[in-house]
Order: C-alpha cells, then structure tokens, then sequence
C-alpha cells in the first residue's frame, strides 16, 4: 500500500495560505525565525524544503534543530539560495550599487547570505 502524501506549509502571508491550503492539509502563518510551528512538532515528514526562506532569517538555528526533529530517519532537507554571484549582481556590485529594491534578490526581507559553505555548514 502506498503511503499517503501529506503536504504542511508556513508563510507569512494570508494570501498566501489561501493558495497554498489548496494543495496542503495545514498550511499556519508564523514567523519562522521561532522555529515550526508547534502544531507541526508531532508530525513525522519524508522531506522539509526551504525554498527561498533561510536568507530571509537572522538566526536560523531555531528552524533548522525543530525541521531536523520532524524528519523521517531517512527524510531530506531541500534548500535553495538565491545567487547572488550571478554576474547582474557581481557588476551592480562592483559599481558599487547594493540599494534594496521592492521585490527580488536585492529587497530587504534578506538578512543573511550564503556561500556554498557557509550554506552546507549552518
């Protein structure tokens, strides 16, 4: 028998959740720099991804310890970073232009920056 698909979210969006809550059976809007929610605590999920959310966090030990509890022995954690070497951003960069923008790479939700290491070493 297969196993059921059960899909949760967060955001901080009402928006958002009204979207998502098509597609997930819980979907909770809540800071994140506090780690999961605590409904999600008791849950057990075969993998955790972390689209585009671990930039926008200063202190992201608390989500990444409550996201290694919930995972299944053999459970995968997938993230992904924005580029910020991608060579647009390189050259407004050496021409000394980081302004923050409303929307994309460059606005100010982003509190951190990774590498390749310091990405895989957090």
């Amino acid at each position: 028998m297969q196993k059921q698909k059960v899909i949760d979210g967060v955001t901080l969006s009402e928006t958002e959740k009204e979207i998502a809550l098509q597609y997930c059976r819980e979907v909770s809007i809540f800071n994140l720099e506090q780690g999961l929610p605590k409904a999600f605590l008791h849950n057990e999920y075969d993998a955790c991804i972390c689209s585009h959310v671990l930039e926008h966090i200063c202190w992201a030990e608390n989500i990444l310890q409550d996201i290694s509890k919930v995972l299944a022995k053999n459970g995968v954690l997938i993230v992904a970073l924005p580029n910020l070497m991608h060579y647009n951003f390189r050259l407004k960069l050496l021409k000394g232009n980081f302004n923050y923008q409303e929307s994309g790479v460059m606005d100010n939700t982003h509190f951190r920056w990774y590498t390749f290491e310091t990405g895989k070493n957090y």
